[in-house]
């Protein structure tokens, strides 16, 4: 428990390492997922207007057998020791690139969870911006207390409601 605390801790302290890095990794997603990617059906383009993007047109989706993560270096170990993607995680916002796994490529709620993210991404300026918040609150707060992930949860679950009245 102890190691765990002082990982956690140096990582907090190498934030300013990991924010270049991590920008870098998610921009290279992002420009993988725009050029193969798929735009949006007309259904999909009107739940990511509910979930508050402004350009959904913007968006791909881009499914895969497993989202990719990180593989070296101190990005490789923040994300394993803050569970960022992991061998269960079912989608990936990298701006206005999506990552969905295969199995789930008809699940409508996940795409507004991302779509949540994608318009958090919109708000806070791109990649730099929000990737400056959401990795400051996963290394704080961690991931499932971090207020954008949060969010993103908080809006699909009301989404989904209005589905059950």
């Amino acid at each position: 428990m102890g190691y765990l605390i002082l990982i956690k801790g140096f990582l907090q302290k190498q934030y300013f390492l990991i924010l270049p890095l991590a920008v870098k990794w998610a921009e290279e997603g992002e420009q993988y997922i725009l050029e193969n990617g798929r735009s949006l059906n007309s259904d999909e383009l009107i739940d990511a207007r509910q979930a508050g993007v402004i350009y959904p047109e913007k968006i791909r989706i881009c499914l895969v057998s497993d989202i990719p993560r990180p593989s070296k270096g101190i990005l490789a170990k923040a994300n394993e020791m803050f569970n960022f993607v992991t061998d269960s995680t079912l989608g990936l916002t990298l701006n206005y690139g999506i990552f969905v796994r295969n199995y789930f490529q008809d699940d409508r709620f996940l795409y507004f969870h991302e779509y949540v993210h994608v318009s958090q991404y919109e708000r806070l300026g791109g990649v730099r911006g929000f990737l400056s918040q959401y990795l400051k609150e996963c290394l704080e707060e961690g991931y499932l207390n971090s207020e954008l992930e949060n969010e993103a949860v908080t809006k699909t679950e009301d989404f989904k409601n209005k589905f059950s009245e």
